[in-house]
């Protein structure tokens, strides 16, 4: 029986679409089933040494986005010793404090936002904090006198609004701030099934944005008021999720220092800034020596004010971006920055920064898409491919040896090597520099091709029959 099983075994191994499928599994499954998360481990590094990359050589310029930052030193000058604007000199501030900022961001500057984004999460209405409908009310009147539509954090699953809060808060269109994915992906659109169904606690609630994240949800208001932007066209599902956060550089220097630069001014300077980075990181790994070193947020090209600055009667701040003319369309972000509110994402470039910073890169991302930005897409299919064809040319291969030893192995063996490394980061180029798309599940292909020729050539050496010299 055990006989009748191995010859029925060598009978079927012995057909070549057989031996060929099995390739074809092997691959299937170290590239799309992810084992050991190597595709997914080579992706993410990739995606983060793309970013640097990009951001080092690419300068890019202002987006049409202001974000006003509510720190320490804002609440400590403006509550000075209870004389000031704000009523309570530390975070949380009181409700009243809210509607002041959000007052003087709509009316109380020169060429006011098209638009408003709260990212500041009012869980549940807090009595030490005065009464929420005053926000509520405030949001209304800037909305109904200004025409500036406002949109608050809403969180998500992991953090819901209480329905006290949600009862009260029906001015502002409240917009899901809280999702599970993989770090440095922004969803701009949610999808049906993972939607947060926040209405269901109230109908009084404004939840007629809530299937669209801050980003988005912004820059449509602002491309309903400008001609330069391009809003994304088609079926909402083609974008969904499909944004990965690409954090950019300012061109020339940090704002307010001149004599500082962020980015060197030539491109070959530039280039080889990067060299010396990859060096670095390099020497990092091997010697454990200190790598290269994180980018200063102020070269981060999204202009800042402090709250403190919005109520400054010596030196006004500008809500309006630098280089922009008056009367320009652009918006604002409002979030705070203190360490104990826990709102900080890691970043490749600039290493942690407050959660309203990553809405203001997502929106800067949307602005540039359609020009120059880079398109993260999931090339897993074409991967597969590209593995079933090399197996097929070495199975042919195999078959040409039996009638043609190879006397010199070694240069065979690195030709092969080469045209299999190359063929592959040669696509990857044309991906990236042509059509602007950063693969996915593709670059793992190069550690595992060359293994792909190892397997085939002792099956096939073993079917024939052919010692492994012959190689």
């Amino acid at each position: 029986m055990r006989a009748t099983i191995g010859h029925l075994v060598k009978v079927i191994w012995s057909r070549p679409w057989v031996r060929f499928f099995f390739y074809g599994f092997m691959g299937l499954w170290a590239i799309a089933a992810d084992p050991f998360r190597i595709s997914s481990a080579t992706d993410r590094a990739i995606g983060e040494q793309y970013s640097q990359f990009y951001s080092r050589t690419t300068p890019v310029g202002n987006p049409p986005v202001t974000v006003v930052i509510i720190d320490r030193e804002s609440i400590d000058g403006l509550f000075n010793g209870g004389r000031g604007k704000l009523s309570v000199g530390d975070w949380p501030i009181a409700y009243s404090d809210h509607a002041a900022i959000l007052t003087q961001i709509a009316k109380g500057k020169p060429y006011p936002p098209v638009g408003i984004f709260y990212d500041i999460l009012f869980e549940k209405p807090r009595l030490s904090s005065g009464r929420l409908e005053l926000l509520n009310r405030r949001v209304e009147l800037i909305q109904r006198t200004t025409g500036i539509p406002v949109f608050f954090a809403a969180g998500g699953p992991d953090m819901p609004l209480s329905r006290e809060t949600l009862s009260i808060l029906s001015s502002p269109s409240l917009v899901r701030t809280n999702w599970h994915q993989p770090a440095g992906t922004y969803p701009l659109v949610f999808s049906a099934e993972s939607n947060w169904n926040a209405s269901q606690f109230s109908s009084t609630a404004n939840f007629s944005m809530e299937k669209l994240s801050p980003a988005i949800s912004v820059y449509e208001t602002y491309c309903s008021k400008s001609d330069s932007c391009e809003m994304p066209k088609g079926d909402e599902g083609f974008f969904r999720n499909s944004l990965k956060i690409q954090w950019p550089m300012a061109s020339e220097g940090v704002e307010g220092d001149s004599d500082s630069e962020c980015l060197p001014r030539s491109n070959i300077a530039r280039y080889i800034e990067v060299l010396q980075r990859i060096i670095k990181t390099t020497s990092e790994a091997l010697f454990n020596t200190d790598g290269p070193a994180l980018a200063p947020t102020e070269c981060l090209p999204i202009h800042v004010v402090q709250a403190s600055d919005l109520f400054s009667d010596i030196v006004p701040a500008t809500l309006l971006p630098p280089g922009f003319e008056s009367g320009e369309p652009y918006v604002v972000m409002v979030g705070v920055v203190m360490p104990s509110a826990g709102d900080y994402h890691r970043t490749p470039v600039y290493g942690k920064l407050p959660g309203v910073f990553f809405h203001a890169a997502a929106f800067e991302n949307l602005h540039r898409m359609g020009r120059d930005y880079y398109y993260h897409k999931d090339l897993t299919w074409l991967s597969l491919s590209l593995w079933f064809v090399a197996a097929f040319a070495m199975m042919c291969h195999a078959k040409y040896r039996r009638s043609h030893p190879i006397t010199k192995p070694i240069p065979v063996f690195l030709g092969w090597w080469v045209l299999l490394i190359g063929t592959v980061l040669t696509l990857h180029a044309v991906l990236t520099h042509v059509f602007r798309i950063v693969p996915e599940g593709w670059l793992s292909m190069v550690a595992i091709l060359p293994l792909l020729r190892e397997v085939v050539m002792r099956h096939e050496a073993g079917l024939f029959d052919r010692k492994e010299k012959n190689k």
